[in-house]
């Protein structure tokens, strides 16, 4: 297993591509992405800086946006999730089996990724997006370490995840109601609900699995 840093420019269609190209100054990190129903993938971002521009409405007007939820704004910085229906690079990772690590930042429409896998594979992804035109250039290749797994969660999260077990919400049957956890928590059900859901898959995603 190696992992390897590639320097990938978007396609020309992608919201994250064309944002950034029109805000060449502006800094965005992908801290996470969540597939949803009917093709639509939900990322959550960081963008910097912030301030009183306010990005939620360029965002909307991006092509495949649907809808922009805007959960922290300051002057350093705005934390936004972007719903988009439209291509990823989600099936070409799955079908190789690659993992791409979060976050990731991107700039002037090129994205730096971090994806662990095996050296033939990492070096078969980057030759595929070669031949689809989209210009990939591998930075560096090195063994992977072993990777802390108390790291994989944001401190948001885990503190979540800590809510949700002492509430019995993991347990069989259920001690506490997602309803009842998102009042107790202090967010909405359905936030709630996506944060669960990124845990979930977060945590299943760092355990090893064997044919």
């Amino acid at each position: 297993m190696v992992e390897c840093r590639l320097r990938v420019r978007g396609r020309r269609e992608a919201w994250l591509t064309r944002f950034t190209h029109a805000h060449s100054r502006v800094r965005v990190e992908v801290l996470d992405r969540l597939e949803m129903r009917r093709g639509e993938t939900m990322f959550t971002v960081r963008i910097s800086p912030g301030g009183a521009v306010g990005w939620r409405s360029k965002l909307k007007a991006l092509a495949g946006v649907r809808a922009v939820e805007t959960l922290h704004a300051s002057d350093a910085e705005e934390l936004d999730r972007v719903f988009f229906r439209g291509p990823t690079y989600v099936p070409l990772l799955r079908e190789l089996g690659l993992v791409r690590q979060f976050p990731f930042p991107i700039e002037d429409g090129v994205a730096h990724w971090t994806v662990v896998g095996p050296s033939a594979k990492v070096r078969a992804l980057a030759g595929r997006l070669r031949a689809a035109r989209e210009a990939a250039e591998i930075d560096r290749v090195r063994p992977h370490a072993a990777v802390d797994r108390s790291a994989v969660l944001t401190p948001r999260q885990r503190e979540v995840l800590g809510f949700a077990l002492r509430s019995g919400y993991f347990e069989v049957p259920r001690r506490i109601s997602l309803t009842r956890l998102a009042k107790n928590v202090g967010v909405a059900t359905s936030t709630l609900s996506v944060t669960l859901a990124v845990i979930e898959r977060k945590v299943l995603g760092s355990v090893p699995i064997r044919d």
